[in-house]
Formats: C-alpha cells, sequence, structure tokens
C-alpha cells in the first residue's frame, strides 16, 4: 500500500502495487465501522463481501475490474479488494472543474455506463448507487469511464453469496443510499429493482447536460419524507435548466416517483434518449460498412497487427471502446504481453463463421483446459496464451457476433455495429482499443 485514497462510511482506499505484474492497483479494505455495532457492523460487511461477488459476475468493458479479494490476517478478519487503478479522477469532478457537457460529450459518456447497468441488470444486479462521483475516468484525453461502487448492490432474481440483509436503510452508523441520487422507494426502504437505477441514470443525465445536482441538497430526502410532490418539482427544475425540452422529457419519465411508470429498462431509457437527440447531434447507434484506406500494419499501444494483405479503416468509438478495423484475405499475426499468434477467419460452404488461432511463440489454451498449439472456434470463447514455461502471457476474448442481414451485427454496450463481412471480435484484457477483423469483400 502505498497511499490512501479516499475514505467511506464502510472502507478506506489505498492506492498500491501489483509486485508481481508490475501495476498500480487499487486497494479497498473494510474498515470505519465496530465490530461491536450491530447489525451495522454485520451489514457492511455482507455488503462489502458482496460487491466483491458483484464484480465478478460483471465483465463489461466499462465495468470496474475486480482482480482479487481475501481477509487480513488479524481479529475480526477484515475483508479487502484489489481492483484496476483508474487515475483520472471522477465525473463530478470532471463535471464541476470543466462545466456542463455538450450533447455529444454526455451520449458518448452515458452510453458505456448504460450498457454496463444493463449487463448488471441481466446478472440479478442492482448497483443502487448510480451517481457522478461513483463514474471513474480512465486517465488520458478521452473520457472513457467505468462503473465503480457496488458496495450497495442489491442482487435480485438471482442472489449472490453472501447477500447482505439490507431490509433496514439506515442500520445504526451505515447509510446504505446517497441521499441525492437515490430513488424514491429506495429512501423509504422499500423493495428495489433495476428501475432504482433508471431512477438515478435520470440525474445523471441532468448533471452531465446542466452540470449541477437537478436538485439541491437535501431536498429529494425531503420530499420523500413529507410526500411532497416529486414529479412536479422534477419537471420544475428542468423547466428553469438549459436542457433541450426533448431530452428533459425523458428524464422526466426516468424520475417518476412511483416506480412503474418510468421506463422499464435501462435500455429503453437509452432508446428513448438517443430518439430526443437531434439526429445531427446523436451518435451513430448502428454502422453499416466502413471506408477502408490502405495498410500493411497496425500498431496500437501494445497490440500489434500485421497481415500479408489487408487493409485498416478509420477507428470508430462505440460502448465506450476504440475499436480499430482490419479487414483481410490471408492470416493476421497479433502480438500483445509478449505472446505472439496467428489468427485466420474462414467461412464454410454452409457459409458458417470459424476462427482458428495459433500460437507463434506461445501455447493456447481455453480456462481451466490444456495448453495446444491452436484451437479452432465457431462461438464466443476466451482464451489464455502462455509462455514456453507455462507463465501466463495475455488473456484474449473472441467474439463472433450474431448473423445479420448482411454479415454480423456486433453489440458495444447500448449500440450496435453491423459488419457487412464475416468478422471477429478480438479483445485482449487490459487494453482499450479492440480490433474488429472481418474478411475482405469478394473473399
Amino acid at each position: 500500500m502505498q497511499e490512501v485514497i479516499a475514505h467511506g462510511g464502510m472502507s478506506v482506499v489505498y492506492r498500491g502495487m501489483d509486485q508481481r505484474l508490475l501495476r498500480p492497483v487499487c486497494i479497498k479494505v473494510f474498515d470505519g465501522l465496530d465490530a461491536g455495532s450491530k447489525p451495522a457492523y454485520a451489514t457492511g460487511h455482507d455488503h462489502f463481501v458482496q460487491e466483491a461477488f458483484a464484480l465478478s459476475r460483471l465483465t463489461h468493458p466499462n465495468t470496474m475490474r475486480i482482480y482479487d479479494f481475501g481477509f487480513l490476517e488479524r481479529e475480526p478478519a477484515l475483508p479487502f479488494q484489489i481492483s484496476e487503478w483508474i487515475a483520472g479522477g471522477t465525473l463530478h469532478q470532471r463535471v464541476r472543474k470543466d462545466g456542463p457537457l455538450s450533447i455529444d460529450a454526455a451520449l458518448d459518456l452515458l452510453e458505456p455506463i448504460c450498457g454496463a447497468l444493463a449487463e448488471a441488470h441481466a446478472a440479478g444486479i442492482v448497483h443502487r448507487d448510480v451517481k457522478p462521483s461513483n463514474i471513474l475516468l480512465v486517465d488520458g484525453p478521452g473520457w472513457m469511464p467505468k462503473l465503480a461502487d457496488f458496495g450497495i448492490a442489491k442482487a435480485t432474481a438471482r442472489g449472490l453469496p453472501h447477500g447482505a440483509d439490507t431490509a433496514a436503510i439506515d442500520c445504526g452508523r451505515i447509510l446504505l443510499y446517497s441521499p441525492g441520487w437515490s430513488a424514491p422507494e429506495q429512501l423509504r426502504g422499500d423493495p428495489v429493482g433495476p428501475s432504482a437505477d433508471v431512477f438515478s441514470f435520470g440525474l445523471l443525465i441532468a448533471f452531465c447536460l446542466g452540470g449541477h445536482a437537478l436538485l439541491p441538497s437535501g431536498a429529494l430526502m425531503r420530499l420523500v419524507a413529507q410526500g411532497g410532490d416529486l414529479d412536479a418539482v422534477v419537471a420544475r427544475a428542468l423547466a428553469e435548466s438549459p436542457i433541450p425540452v426533448d431530452v428533459a422529457a425523458v428524464i422526466i419519465r426516468a424520475c417518476r416517483a412511483v416506480a412503474d411508470e418510468r421506463y422499464a429498462s435501462i435500455e429503453a431509457l437509452w432508446d428513448e434518449l438517443a430518439a430526443a437527440v437531434d439526429p445531427s447531434d446523436a451518435v451513430p447507434s448502428e454502422v453499416m460498412a466502413f471506408a477502408a484506406s490502405a495498410s500493411e500494419t497496425v500498431t496500437r499501444d501494445t497490440v500489434a497487427c500485421t497481415a500479408t494483405v489487408e487493409r485498416q479503416t478509420s477507428t470508430f468509438v462505440a460502448g465506450g471502446r476504440v475499436v480499430r478495423v482490419v479487414e483481410t484475405a490471408e492470416q493476421v499475426e497479433l502480438a500483445h504481453g509478449g505472446a505472439r499468434l496467428r489468427v485466420s477467419l474462414l467461412a464454410d460452404q454452409a457459409g458458417e463463421l470459424h476462427l482458428h488461432v495459433k500460437g507463434i511463440n506461445c501455447f493456447v489454451a481455453r480456462p481451466e483446459g490444456r495448453l495446444t498449439g491452436g484451437i479452432a472456434l465457431k462461438c464466443d470463447d476466451t482464451l489464455q496464451l502462455f509462455s514456453p514455461d507455462r507463465r501466463l502471457l495475455a488473456v484474449v476474448r473472441c467474439g463472433f457476433g450474431v448473423p445479420s442481414q448482411p454479415g454480423r451485427l456486433f453489440r458495444f454496450g447500448a449500440s450496435s455495429v453491423r459488419v457487412p463481412q464475416p468478422a471477429v471480435l478480438i479483445d485482449f484484457e487490459e487494453r482499450q482499443e479492440l480490433l474488429l477483423i472481418q474478411q475482405s469483400r469478394g473473399t
């Protein structure tokens, strides 16, 4: 541990260094509650453990990744989490410093967060604490966001191990909500579902476009406690803001006091938001084709790609990820993390797509599978790349998308991209950039 970077009601967060992989990490340790204070300690402890299990089930690139979990050797044993280090600050800090976002910038940033929430909801997990300070930004010129802090997440249909008892909202010294961002049912201690995140996401849209919280500090809590007309207050606040009327209408519905009157899902909210934005300002949700330019080598960061015959298109951004498209008629060589491999994209006479992955200086294996020189894939899969002395060099996910007319359809968060030719998406862990390898036209 190198330095303390944050304190919370249930934990203290440190910046640390992974001594094996030589990378900075974030270390979150359960702290701040007296072990003798029941039920606050038990509730906080269970939620801290539950957060680790929640994060371990989520793989969306815009959800903060957890690396490890364990307990400190002391009495009582304190749980800790090790996750990726994200050095760009929070959305709250960035907006307070630079001011409101344009419609374009807001859509670029919120789309991947919507995708991260959609994956969590599909896994039966409600975040329950969506707010600007829980959206971390990857350091760099772009605004690549990561959804963080699942510390008060709630498992719904499919329970998590160590599910915490959250019947009481205020457990002595621990608050299981953020007063200015939580849905009314959450503030009242009623059961919550994905619509609670829809509510918070509506307030998040208003924050991005207005530059500050839609409702003054404490106003939401007072309205709920006193039975005030929340719908009217939200509508009046939006009428006095610079937010366009059509977008304000989306926020009003997302922030209805009654959960059943909100959008049925976070995806439905996003569809309405995209439709409310003028087409000239909106982020395109579907790319029908790519204009290629001649190239023989593609290099970005530590991912390198070469091929005998290939053409590279301009990159595009979808779901918060940079996607580089490589069009080729032959094999493509990839290099990452010290591993080199050769991939071949083939379509048989029936039109079924196949991907052959062969290690050049490494072995290839499926998780828990045996090491081999090459593997043929026909569907989405994850592969591990090992050095000859059996050191793990890299992990790569291969995605085939879904058949479409024409070509294949790939999902990036709330966006979809249709590729007219057979294609496979290559995703190396630790990299922000994806490679979309597609067959050349006419092959």
